[in-house]
Order: structure tokens, then C-alpha cells, then sequence
């Protein structure tokens, strides 16, 4: 008995190394709803409850389930998430403030001269003066020289703003000719999990569903009339206080006016030029579909020895693919989301345990990790300016390699604590990692031929990491022997570049 329970010590503590190491529980490529349920029963049951039951005198005889099914309406809500840099916003603002005027800065250059490259100006009654290359090393008086590029109205030529189109003057406090936008995030679904035994400790479990999403806009805030200035220092050898003269990174009172005016009011006609929708988003169908194939045994521990507490040491390890059976989005739609992986397959690896003290609480710990397929994107607008912000006049094709998610989970189980009621609570966390942009191909504009001298490729890597922190919680009542009501909770904690989305779910359970 000495050696028998050495050698299980031994398995598990090899057990748990693998599984640290390999620091890899479902997750998927969507920072909204990246960890989703399909039941309210416990996620690592694996059809052993009965043979559980057996073990904790519940039954007389041990059996085991051949199949389990759960049906899942769910509700899911959002209206603030949390950037990269850990400050809550309003959704709209997650990658940032909206920057209108980011639409006429020239492609990664600080020659003004060369801004404005889709003549998107005069559809308002602006025009680019003295276009030509500034001196100074490219630099130039802001205040006094000729040669500065700026911004002039058909209407007054008295009033000069070369902030429209010099990305150095963009201001930094993010009010200037930007947007906040706040909007309500809402899914409503219902889901499904069908778990099958195919032989002995081997199964497979199929989680699928389908989805209506909503992303609503309730305003469109100009911050540009509210700003508050920010003297100009560096630029040209100029610096001092700001005085409404046009030496200031936030705008004078004139040109304040002219970009509410003739540039934020003037939103839609913008949009139409470069044929982006920035109006309330709603899709339904089909989410991507979860195929698990996973082995799980219950091994008795200290069920023949005196005095050492009697528990179950319950490990397992399946493999998944997410299929992609949900719809892309429009890439020109600036609130579409995915209702799955945006045409993206997955394939995960997960390992865990769970000790099962029968007599009180049962303790897991899991991981895995969540490998995905590239992907080519066609006609997607990209940032060419490092100042831009959510708003690109120009768009390419690309090969999108997303980073790996990975995941771990820790759980308490309790089974019929009080009378037929069970429940679990889990903590889990999921780091998503940086995708890879690669095979970018510029496509010239639509209004003018032009090509973008680069792509933001570094930027657009950093936007797409992102980590969640959620809590879990379930119930379950049994009503009959093979049937069961649920209830299922999911709360947002820690966030970084996420929604902080609650979950909402009712179950109903049926096992055979």
C-alpha cells in the first residue's frame, strides 16, 4: 500500500507539471465573449457523475452515463471595457477615440504637404494651401513661414488650421477633432452541449449555438468645442503659452469652429466617401461549433486505508477544433463583431484534475491552449498614420496569424450540498496574445488611385492582444433521475483591451 500510494503521489505531481508547463480551458478568438458556456452543469463532469455517485453511496451498483444533453437560453450585456492601458471607456472608445481628423494625415510622413491624399477636404468646402515640401528639415514655422501647408475655408481664407492636416499637431489630450463614442454591446442566443460516450473513459462532447448581437450607439460626443489647450513646444523652435494663435496643439477658437463645423458635423458625408458604416450593428446566426474529444477516469484514492481521507483523484485530457460555421463580418461595418472566430479555426489542447473529497468539496485545476488557423482578409480599412485612430482612409489585404489563447482554471464543486442542489464556482483567466499582420498589399483609393507609402503593421499587432478575467457560477436541481434545471453566472473581473460582458444563463439538463 506504501508503494501503490507513492505511485500515485508521483502520477499527480507529474501531472501537474505538464499542466503548468504547458499553460495552456475553451476560449475563443472574440475579446467580448471570450470564454462562453453551454451548460450550467459542471464544465469537467465528463459523464462520471453517476459512477461518482457510486462512490459516495449514493447508489448501489456503478453505472455510467452514455450521454448527457444541455439546452442553454443565455443573455449576454456590455457597455464599457477595459483599453491597454487598464482605463475603463465606453466600448466605441476601446482601440481609442475616434480621430476625424487622422482621416487627412499623410501615410506615416510629417511632410503635411503630401496630407489629405483622397481629396476628402473639399467635399466640405476646405482646401489645402501651399502644399509644397516645408524647409527645415521637413519641419517648419508654424506661425510665420510662407511655406507651411494648412487648411483654409472656401468661405473665410482669413482662417489657417494646419492642425487638420499635420499629424504633429494632433492633440494629445485626444479631444480635437475626436469622438467618443459610447454604445450598449447586447447577445442573446441559445445553446446547446451534447456529451456521448463512445467507449470506456473515451467521449466526445459537440457545443454549438446561435446568436442575435447588437452593438447600438447612443451618441456621438464631440470633444473638440470642450477641449482645453495644450501649449506647442518642439515644432519649428516654437513654444509658450496657448493663446488661441494657431502655435497651440489644440486649436485656436477659429479653427475649433471650422473642424466642429465644417469636420465632426460633417461625419456621414465622410463616411460615404470612403464607404464605411458607422451606424448601429445587428447580425444573427450561427456561433462557431466546439468538437471535444476527451478521456476522463476516477481513480479511488485511500479507499482501503485507515485513517487517510478518502477521495477521488479525477484527471482528464481532450483535444478540440473550432469550426468555423458562424459568418464573417464586413470589415467596412466599423461596429461588426463576430458572432464566432470571424472565419478563424481553432485547435486547443486541455489537461486538469480535479480531487474530489466526497464527503465535502471537490477542488480542479485546469489549462490549455488555443492555437488558430491563418486566414486572408481582403478590402479591410488599416491604419497608414501612427496618429490615427479608428477611422482609416485606406484599406489593403493581409494574412492574419492569431496569437494563441491561453487558459487556466480553477474550480470548487459541490454535489448535492444541500438536498438535490449542486454548484461550482471557477475562476479563469485568458490571455490572448499578439496576432502576426503578414503578405500586406495596399489597394489603391477608390477617389483617387493613391497608394499608401506604408501600413501600420507594428500598431495593429499591439491592438490585438488582450487578456480577461471572469468568475463563473452554477446551479443545478435535479427535478427527476435524469433530468435538471440550471442556472448559470458570468462576471466580469480583471480586463485588458475587452469587454467587460456579463453572462446570464438558463439550463436545461438531461443525462441518460
Amino acid at each position: 500500500m506504501y508503494l501503490v500510494r507513492h505511485t500515485i503521489i508521483g502520477i499527480i505531481l507529474t501531472f501537474t507539471l505538464f499542466y503548468i508547463t504547458s499553460m495552456g480551458a475553451y476560449s475563443m478568438l472574440s475579446n467580448n465573449d471570450p470564454l462562453p458556456f453551454y451548460s450550467s452543469l459542471y464544465p469537467y463532469d465528463y459523464l462520471s457523475t453517476w459512477e461518482r455517485d457510486y462512490y459516495r453511496g449514493l447508489d448501489e451498483d456503478m453505472y455510467q452515463e452514455n450521454w448527457a444533453l444541455s439546452i442553454s437560453p443565455f443573455r449576454q450585456t456590455a457597455d464599457t471595457g477595459k483599453n491597454l492601458f487598464d482605463n475603463t471607456v465606453p466600448l466605441g472608445d476601446l482601440y481609442g477615440r475616434w480621430n476625424m481628423l487622422g482621416l487627412f494625415y499623410p501615410s506615416n510622413s510629417t511632410n503635411p504637404g503630401s496630407a489629405d491624399p483622397l481629396n476628402l477636404l473639399p467635399l466640405v468646402g476646405l482646401v489645402v494651401t501651399n502644399s509644397q515640401n516645408c524647409s527645415n528639415n521637413g519641419m517648419c514655422n508654424l506661425i510665420s513661414s510662407s511655406c507651411c501647408p494648412t487648411v483654409t475655408s472656401v468661405c473665410d481664407s482669413t482662417v489657417n488650421c494646419p492642425e487638420i492636416i499635420d499629424p504633429r499637431l494632433d492633440d494629445p489630450t485626444k479631444q480635437v477633432g475626436y469622438f467618443s463614442v459610447p454604445l450598449e454591446y447586447r447577445k442573446y442566443g441559445i445553446r446547446f452541449q451534447y456529451d456521448l460516450r463512445l467507449f470506456r473513459e473515451f467521449g466526445i462532447r459537440i457545443q454549438f449555438g446561435a446568436a442575435d448581437i447588437t452593438q447600438t450607439i447612443t451618441d456621438y460626443i464631440d470633444l473638440t468645442l470642450t477641449s482645453s489647450g495644450t501649449p506647442l513646444s518642439g515644432v519649428g523652435g516654437f513654444g509658450g503659452a496657448c493663446d488661441g494663435a494657431t502655435g497651440c496643439l489644440d486649436s485656436g477658437v477659429a479653427c475649433k469652429e471650422i473642424i466642429h463645423q465644417k469636420i465632426m458635423t460633417q461625419r456621414e458625408v465622410f463616411m460615404r466617401a470612403l464607404r464605411l458604416c458607422d451606424q448601429d450593428f445587428h447580425t444573427k446566426g450561427l456561433e462557431d461549433t466546439i468538437v471535444n474529444l476527451f478521456w476522463q477516469k476516477v481513480f479511488p484514492v485511500n479507499d482501503r486505508c485507515d485513517g487517510w481521507p478518502f477521495f477521488l483523484w479525477v484527471p482528464h485530457v481532450s483535444l478540440e477544433v473550432i469550426l468555423p460555421t458562424s459568418h464573417k463580418v464586413n470589415a467596412s461595418d466599423l461596429l461588426a463583431i463576430p458572432l464566432g472566430n470571424n472565419g478563424h479555426t481553432g485547435f486547443g489542447f486541455d489537461a486538469g484534475m480535479d480531487f474530489d473529497f466526497i464527503n465535502s468539496i471537490e477542488i480542479g485545476i485546469h489549462a490549455s491552449m488555443t492555437k488558430w488557423t491563418s486566414k486572408r482578409h481582403c478590402n479591410v480599412p488599416v491604419p497608414t498614420n501612427s496618429n490615427q485612430s479608428r477611422l482609416y482612409p485606406f484599406r489593403a489585404n493581409f494574412t492574419r496569424e492569431p496569437g494563441t489563447n491561453w487558459t487556466f482554471m480553477f474550480s470548487m464543486n459541490a454535489h448535492y450540498f444541500l438536498d438535490r442542489l449542486s454548484g461550482y464556482a471557477a475562476y479563469q483567466v485568458v490571455n490572448h496574445s499578439q496576432d502576426n499582420f503578414c503578405n500586406i498589399v495596399s489597394i489603391p483609393s477608390i477617389r483617387t488611385g493613391v497608394l499608401p507609402t506604408t501600413v501600420m503593421k507594428k500598431y495593429m499587432s499591439e491592438i490585438s492582444r488582450w487578456r480577461a478575467h471572469v468568475f463563473d457560477f452554477g446551479l443545478t436541481y435535479d427535478i427527476a433521475p435524469h433530468a435538471s434545471l440550471g442556472f448559470f453566472w458570468q462576471s466580469p473581473w480583471a480586463r485588458t483591451n475587452a469587454y467587460r460582458s456579463t453572462t446570464v444563463m438558463l439550463a436545461f439538463n438531461f443525462r441518460f
